[in-house]
């Protein structure tokens, strides 16, 4: 049996989900689909309890302490990496691709779950292998969603295996994921398979693991919108911070 007061309050509430602004009572009532006078009535009572508060310059409303303490509680008693694993599995079956999560490690990103392909028998994907960080997706993730000290010294390191005119640019490599909101490598030389890595998201924002496709790449040597856009989808649905608009350019493909 649901307490309607309860489910009335939990559609109040409901209203401000994934919006950036505060809300008019005409826009809370619209979202929770009550009169105006009663959600009036209901949302004094949250804003005594601090569930919500209201500017008194501009009259809006927004979400409260008391509320946001709940949210942050919430954050902290949930693991990125456990819901990470678990959609994986349906994304490698969705793309019928070889799908990775991978941790930082003192070397570099280490593979800690792999998925495999459902129709293919050979995959790239080893548990426990370590990749470079700049040379792959899911290096390249971490370099742009983890603070600069947390990989300076390993990115330094390979710097300075590199051959002599092949520099890596570690900040424009960071600046780049960081914009796509994804890493993309085509294929190895001698492979046919390119990787696409995006971050799972800890409360602070930093990047606590990365999800890497390893696929096929497209004609004309690009990735498929379609894939593009379900791991971006999954690293989202997994992570506790999310990136709202990262996927968005990918909405018709998923």
């Amino acid at each position: 049996m649901v307490i309607k007061s309860v489910g009335v309050t939990f559609s109040i509430l409901q209203a401000f989900v994934g919006r950036r602004a505060a809300l008019t009572l005409k826009e809370i009532a619209y979202q929770s689909k009550l009169p105006p006078s009663k959600a009036h009535r209901y949302l004094r009572s949250l804003i005594q309890e601090g569930m919500i508060v209201q500017d008194p310059r501009t009259r809006l409303y927004g979400l409260g302490a008391t509320a946001i303490a709940l949210g942050l509680e919430a954050l902290e008693n949930t693991d990125p990496v456990v819901r990470a694993c678990d959609t994986v599995r349906a994304l490698a079956e969705r793309l019928d691709v070889a799908v990775s999560i991978d941790v930082m490690g003192p070397a570099g990103p280490i593979c800690i779950w792999a998925e495999q392909p459902v129709t293919r028998l050979v995959s790239p994907v080893r548990l426990g292998a370590t990749q470079p960080l700049t040379a792959s997706a899911a290096g390249q993730v971490f370099m742009a969603f983890l603070p600069m000290h947390a990989t300076r010294d390993l990115v330094a390191r390979e710097t300075a295996m590199v051959q002599t005119g092949s520099a890596i640019d570690a900040n424009a490599i960071a600046m780049g994921v960081r914009t796509r909101g994804y890493a993309a490598l085509p294929p190895a030389p001698g492979s046919m398979t390119a990787t696409i890595a995006a971050p799972v998201l800890d409360a602070r924002g930093e990047a606590c693991a990365a999800i890497t496709v390893y696929c096929r790449p497209t004609e004309t040597g690009g990735i498929a919108d379609l894939t593009v856009g379900s791991l971006l989808s999954a690293a989202n649905e997994a992570s506790a911070l999310k990136l709202h608009m990262r996927a968005a350019r990918y909405a018709a493909a998923r």
